[in-house]
């Protein structure tokens, strides 16, 4: 494993199905109604994945590369949660 990787640690998330949700619920994606929709989910997605975050700071303890003043500083990356497209998620390495 890189040191990277070690020091910096990343978690990954995925989501899938979100055209098929908007179209069980009856909003046809790239309308307003999605785009709200989606919104909505997204925020509750982050909102568990920055919790569960937490959660493992406590147990395990912060990364090494954390720091907490740049942070709290807003100096740090901060990396989103996003939702490729199927066509980049099967395109070929």
């Amino acid at each position: 494993m890189s040191t990277t990787s070690t020091e910096s640690p990343r978690a990954q998330i995925g989501v899938t199905g979100l055209a098929d949700a908007l179209l069980m619920c009856g909003a046809r994606y790239g309308s307003s109604d999605a785009v709200a929709l989606s919104e909505g989910w997204m925020k509750a997605i982050q909102r568990a994945a920055y919790l569960a975050s937490v959660e493992l700071a406590a147990e395990r303890g912060a990364f090494p590369l954390y720091d907490k003043d740049k942070y709290l500083a807003g100096e740090t990356v901060a990396f989103a949660l996003i939702v490729a497209s199927v066509a980049w998620v099967s395109r070929p390495a």
